[in-house]
């Protein structure tokens, strides 16, 4: 189905339908248009227009198929997405989550049970907190979950702090989730404890980003305090209707974004730095495995944080970061490749990469020693590196940030091409 409309309607940057085909051939979405015609009427690709032509004395001489530059893109992407998981409803989630304009049946009604389930925690947390038999016994002191039956995120950051500091960990959790954190409270530990502020960082698996640099320069991700506090503000009763379209989509950009630039970053460092680098791991590692649903609960916050707070890097620096670190991660992953070669990997292992990352003396000197070196010639295939990163069935999250990448790119392309969303 297209829409009818007068030749000079046709929006700035559309594109025939023949370049259209063109573009599906190239970019190697292989499905029948008939079947990306099925995928229009089901609001996952978007629809084209079909002008009027007319003749000089005005007469409607014909008409043409134009359609939006990013329509062979969105298609290719709904192929993949459902080659991975034939369902319309996660593939116009995820369609919509990178970036791409799809029908709001897939997204708004998430996002409102995204925002209910907030509320529900928010509500539930605050009943248990009132619930608490005297002032001596702490809510975290009373729950009895052993480390074994948590699961997912919880049990990551529970094994980063001592046993019985648990029950000071889940206190704090609670005081962010039902809004009453301010910040953290400063007393005396006994001998041997951590401070709320290092149970805080050590759960999440910062302390690497104290010390890991590159030529000095160190990711920002110290505050925590204050980042709590944003939050416990920020977990409210939350109505779609309090957000303007603009809002929502840039919360969806940043969460994707974020995620993005941790996974990627993570993963060119890692290997290098070790598993711990940059204090990336935790939040690559979510970025990797979060449930959908999770995802949209994540943009319901993003937009709340945005209008309540001014801490946050812009939205354009964020989809620079992600980009960057993109980027990075491809060229990285190419050296990282190298090191199944024996003389490469003894020449330059990775104890000389971290110096010389981190002294411009050390850098200098490799880079004259690699002058002498004769390497392959890098490919980079993006697609296929992102599903490296996965198991046989890639998650939401990394479907969102990488279901717009190239089948293959050029050394020359990365630094203007590494793995787009499908934004138009």
């Amino acid at each position: 189905m297209t829409g009818t409309s007068r030749s000079d309607d046709v929006p700035l940057g559309w594109v025939t339908d023949e370049a259209f085909r063109a573009e599906l051939v190239a970019i190697g979405c292989t499905v029948p248009l008939d079947r990306i015609a099925k995928w229009r009427g089901a609001g996952l690709v978007p629809h084209p227009v079909q002008p009027a032509t007319y003749s000089p004395d005005g007469r409607v001489a014909g008409s043409a198929v134009w359609h939006p530059p990013f329509a062979a893109r969105q298609a290719l992407a709904a192929q993949r997405l459902l080659e991975e998981r034939s369902l319309y409803d996660f593939a116009g989630a995820v369609l919509w989550l990178a970036g791409a304009t799809v029908d709001e049946k897939y997204w708004r009604p998430r996002l409102d049970r995204a925002g209910a389930m907030v509320v529900k925690v928010r509500r539930g947390v605050r009943l248990l907190i009132r619930e608490k038999p005297d002032d001596e016994d702490t809510v975290g002191g009373r729950i009895k979950t052993p480390l074994g039956d948590l699961n997912g995120v919880f049990t990551k950051m529970a094994r980063r702090i001592p046993d019985h500091q648990i029950p000071t960990a889940i206190d704090l959790v609670l005081s962010v989730a039902c809004g009453q954190f301010e910040s953290f409270i400063v007393r005396d530990p006994d001998e041997g404890d951590l401070s709320e502020e290092e149970l805080a960082e050590n759960a999440m698996d910062l302390p690497a980003a104290q010390t890991d640099h590159i030529a000095g320069h160190r990711l920002n991700l110290r505050g925590v305090g204050r980042m709590f506090a944003e939050i416990a503000t920020a977990i409210d009763a939350y109505s779609l209707d309090d957000f303007s379209d603009e809002e929502i989509a840039q919360a969806r950009s940043d969460v994707r974004n974020g995620f993005q630039l941790a996974v990627c970053f993570h993963s060119a460092m890692s290997w290098i730095y070790g598993p711990q680098a940059f204090g990336l791991r935790l939040a690559s590692w979510m970025g990797r495995n979060a449930p959908l649903d999770v995802i949209f609960v994540w943009v319901v916050l993003f937009a709340r944080l945005r209008r309540r707070s001014d801490q946050f890097l812009s939205s354009s620096q964020i989809s620079e970061l992600a980009q960057s670190a993109g980027k990075s991660w491809l060229i990285a992953t190419y050296f990282r490749d190298l090191q199944s070669n024996p003389n490469f990997a003894k020449r330059i292992p990775p104890k000389r990469l971290k110096k010389a990352f981190e002294d411009s003396h050390e850098l200098e000197n490799l880079i004259n020693e690699l002058k002498g070196c004769e390497f392959p010639m890098p490919e980079f295939r993006p697609w296929d590196q992102w599903k490296q990163l996965s198991g046989k069935t890639m998650p939401p999250g990394l479907l969102a940030m990488s279901i717009g990448a190239p089948n293959q790119v050029s050394l020359d392309v990365i630094p203007q091409d590494a793995s787009d969303a499908l934004i138009p």
